[in-house]
Order: structure tokens, then sequence, then C-alpha cells
């Protein structure tokens, strides 16, 4: 049996010795009261996953008609919006070495027949009024703060329709057969992930110690699909062809290249292409615009975000007056930390000239 050793700040070394978790509910709940246990970043530490928890025993069916027949022992969204599966097992439980890998399966296939456009946002919400919180507290604190929430519920459930998927076995032992299966389906299944948390808690002398350990994460894989993620979400080409896809390529290369030329810096990504500039005293630029093209029609144009509060520090003029350069106004949102933001589309290219001059007439660049 494994052992770890701890430290006090008396000096005083305490052994700390293998425990088994008495009940599965008890793993459940710890995963569910600090996720970051899942600890799925060893291979990407510049951008490490943070987890949105959507829902505990989540339901699902393989026919949209019928209720759940099936429960998921956790669902989570991590910032890339990517539906993460997760099914928590002991070491007793004898399903754990080749039956549970079926059960997976199963969620996986169910997962985009039951939890259709909207449903994750709905489970997400529901959970947090049962607990007393509120959902859009929660939601602002866990999005970065040029990420728009409506966007970020679209691109999950792409994500999920797509198969972008993550597959998450969590045991506080993963046998050998489990182990070689997650690394054949891990290298084999694109876009999903499939991966395994080895979780062991030790304990001695009143304290007690939780140790990850990821299986299956290879160099090699998750390189691959990272890759083949950012080609089709996060380049200019990308979201050109997504922009030529809905009818708008035209008007899209207008608003790339002259939003591209009025702000100092612009920034490719996988939920759209923010144009950004130095507001009031800030030392690094900040998001003015963002557009979308994936939400975009010939009728309605090309969705953007726009923050009011920051053009106006730019360009020396009152908040009120920005919006006033900010066309076919569609609602605000308020987050906490980036002020409002002007979610509306732009219709034709003069729309997109008009904020350019005002950029340039008033900027004291």
């Amino acid at each position: 049996m494994n052992q770890i050793f701890h430290i006090r700040n008396d000096g005083t070394l305490v052994e700390m010795n293998e425990t088994p978790f008495a009940r599965e509910t008890d793993f459940q709940s710890l995963l569910q009261k600090y996720p970051n246990l899942l600890s799925i970043n060893q291979l990407d530490n510049d951008d490490p996953c943070r987890w949105l928890e959507i829902d505990r025993e989540m339901r699902l069916s393989a026919d949209e008609s019928t209720s759940g027949r099936l429960a998921l022992d956790h669902l989570y969204l991590d910032q890339r919006a990517i539906p993460t599966l997760i099914e928590v097992k002991r070491k007793e439980d004898t399903r754990i070495r080749r039956e549970v890998v079926g059960q997976m399966l199963d969620y996986a296939a169910c997962a985009a027949v039951s939890w259709t456009h909207g449903d994750l946002q709905t489970r997400f919400e529901q959970r947090c009024e049962q607990a007393a919180l509120d959902p859009d507290a929660e939601l602002e604190t866990f999005l970065d703060e040029d990420q728009d929430p409506d966007e970020f519920w679209q691109l999950a459930n792409t994500n999920l329709q797509s198969g972008r998927i993550r597959l998450v076995f969590v045991a506080d032992l993963i046998p050998l057969e489990l182990r070689r299966i997650i690394e054949f389906l891990n290298k084999q299944m694109d876009p999903a992930e499939v991966l395994g948390v080895e979780l062991k808690h030790y304990s001695g002398d009143g304290l007690s110690s939780l140790v990850p350990r990821i299986i299956g994460q290879t160099a090699e894989a998750t390189g691959r699909k990272r890759s083949a993620s950012h080609s089709t979400s996060g380049t200019i080409e990308s979201w050109t062809a997504t922009a030529e896809s809905k009818g708008v390529g035209e008007l899209f290369q207008a608003l790339f290249e002259q939003l591209g030329e009025t702000f100092t810096r612009t920034t490719v990504a996988g939920y759209g292409i923010a144009f950004m500039d130095f507001a009031g005293d800030a030392r690094s630029p900040t998001t003015m615009v963002r557009i979308n093209p994936r939400v975009a029609s010939p009728e309605k144009g090309i969705r953007y975000i726009a923050f009011p509060d920051r053009l106006s520090q730019l360009c020396g003029t009152t908040a009120e007056d920005a919006e006033n350069y900010l066309p076919n106004f569609e609602k605000y949102r308020t987050p906490t930390t980036a002020g409002r933001r002007y979610v509306g589309y732009f219709r034709h290219i003069d729309e997109v000239q008009q904020l350019a001059n005002y950029v340039k007439t008033n900027c004291s660049k």
C-alpha cells in the first residue's frame, strides 16, 4: 500500500496511510465540492481546466421522447464549454474493470439526444436555485470577462452535438484493464477525449490528503485534438469559412479589415474575434468589440458585443455618446468586472465605418 508523509509547521513528521472511501456517495460529494481534484491540466498548464458544475445525477435517455433511464454521476463544462461526463467508482466495485466502460459509452451516445439546446443552461440554473445561488453571478464569476454567456451556452451545445466531449472515469484505483481501455479509446476517439483520474485518499493523526493522478493523457493525443479544435474554431481561416457558410462572407471580411485597422490589437479565439485597445490608464489592451460569425445570417448580419464604457474611456467621451455609434441594439449584459456589454448586429459595412470614424476622430492615440 502506498504511503505519503506530511510535515507539520512544528517540524514533526506524520505518516499518512492510504485510506479507502467509505461510500461512493462520499466520493461523489468530494468531487462536487472540490472539482479541481479532477486535475486535468498536466499537459495544458497555460490554460488548465476550470470547472462549471451543471448538475449531479444528470438524467439521460436514448429516446428524447422518454424520461431519462440513465443517471450520470457528474456533468461539468470547462472554460472552453466542453461537456465533461464523469463516472465515479470505488475499487471495491467489480464493475470498474470493464462494465463501467460500456456504461460511460452509453452515456456519451445518449448525451446529444437527451440534452438538446438549452437543456444544459436550464439544469445549471435549476441546480443553482436549489442551492440558493444566483446562476448569473455564478456564471459571471466562472467566465472570462470578455466571454458572453449566450455564446458560452451556444458553444456548449455545439460541442455536445459535434461529439467534442470529455469522458472521465474517476476511481480510487484504476485497474490495469481499465487503464488500457482508457488509453486505447483516447487514442482512437476524435474529437472526444477519454481520461481517467485515480484519486487516492490518505489519512493520519487527524490529517487528510488527496492525491490525484491523470490516466491516458498523452502529449500526442492531446496535441492532435487541441490542434484539430483550434483549426476548426480558432483561426481566421475557420472564421472566414464560418462566415461564408452563414452567407455573410463579404461583410465579415470588411468587418475584420476595418476594425483591425481601427484598434490596436486583434485576437482570434474559439469564441470570436476580439478587437482590443487601451482603455483609460490600463497597461494592457482590453476588448472593445468582439464579433462572432457563428451567430450570423444575411438578414440580421453578424453579432457583436461592444463595451461602451471602455470605448468612452478610449475616446474621452461619454458612454452614451459611444452607444450612438453602435448599431442595431439587441440587449445589455452587465458583468461584474467589464462594465456594460452592448449586444447587437452589424448589418452593413457603413455601420462599421461609422464606429471606426468615431474612434479615429476622438481617440488620442
